[in-house]
C-alpha cells in the first residue's frame, strides 16, 4: 500500500494545493491575487523538480496498474505546464 501512495503522491500534492489556492483566492483581496498566481507557479515548478526520476527508477503501484517511470514523467511535465 505504501508504494501505491508514493506512486500517486505528485498528483495528490497538486490536487490539494490547487484546492488550497482556490480557497485562498476566494478570501484574498484583489490587490493580492497576483501574488497567489506566482505562488501557484512556484509550487508547480517545485513539484516538477522533486519528481525528477533517477535513471532506471521505476515505481509500480496498485498491483501494476500504475507505473511511474521516465515516460510517465514526460506526460506529468506536459500536464503540469497545462495546469
Amino acid at each position: 500500500m505504501g508504494q501505491s501512495i508514493i506512486a500517486i503522491m505528485p498528483e495528490i500534492l497538486m490536487t490539494f494545493f490547487a484546492i488550497g489556492l482556490l480557497v485562498i483566492d476566494l478570501i484574498a483581496s484583489d490587490e493580492k491575487k497576483s501574488g497567489i498566481a506566482y505562488f501557484g507557479i512556484a509550487f508547480i515548478l517545485i513539484t516538477l523538480l522533486l519528481t525528477i526520476p533517477v535513471s532506471g527508477f521505476k515505481v509500480v503501484g496498485f498491483d501494476g496498474m500504475l507505473v511511474w517511470d521516465s515516460y510517465a514523467y514526460a506526460f506529468f511535465v506536459v500536464f503540469s505546464i497545462a495546469f
